[in-house]
């Protein structure tokens, strides 16, 4: 798993600042254009704009931090959360408040062993996501 880590980081970053993250990117869809011509060879500043709207955001900067495709990422967010059940979705929200596995374990009435496993399902997922969305690969 050690080879992994670097995209982990990455999950964790989108995961621990997903509300910066889409406010970041609604920041950017709301920015009017500067020109009425924005390079798409648009004359008309209303058409420029909706082009501008609809085109995926290159990038934002959060936390000091540059992440490409934020969109993609909110989607690998929305996907995670919608795709784990809730037992795995309790150990996912305590994860990435930071919770000690051991009260997670307590307030969950699971053992470490369970907790282990669900956690490494909710990885799973994620790390599909992000692959479905063309954001990492495997190999």
């Amino acid at each position: 798993m050690e080879k992994h880590n670097g995209y982990f980081r990455k999950i964790d970053f989108v995961f621990y600042n997903a509300g910066k993250i889409r406010e970041a990117v609604q920041e950017a869809k709301h920015k009017p254009i500067e020109h009425s011509v924005n390079g798409s060879g648009v004359g008309d500043p209303t058409a420029a704009q909706a082009i501008h709207n609809i085109m995926p955001i290159r990038f934002v900067v959060v936390e000091g931090n540059r992440l490409e495709w934020p969109e993609a990422w909110l989607r690998v967010y929305d996907m995670t959360y919608k795709l784990c059940n809730a037992l795995q979705l309790d150990v996912l929200m305590a994860f990435y408040r930071d919770e000690d596995y051991k009260k997670t374990c307590r307030q969950l009435n699971i053992s470490q062993a369970t907790h282990s496993r669900l956690k490494g399902q909710f990885r799973h997922v994620q790390e599909l996501c992000a692959v479905q969305e063309g954001l990492i690969r495997i190999f």
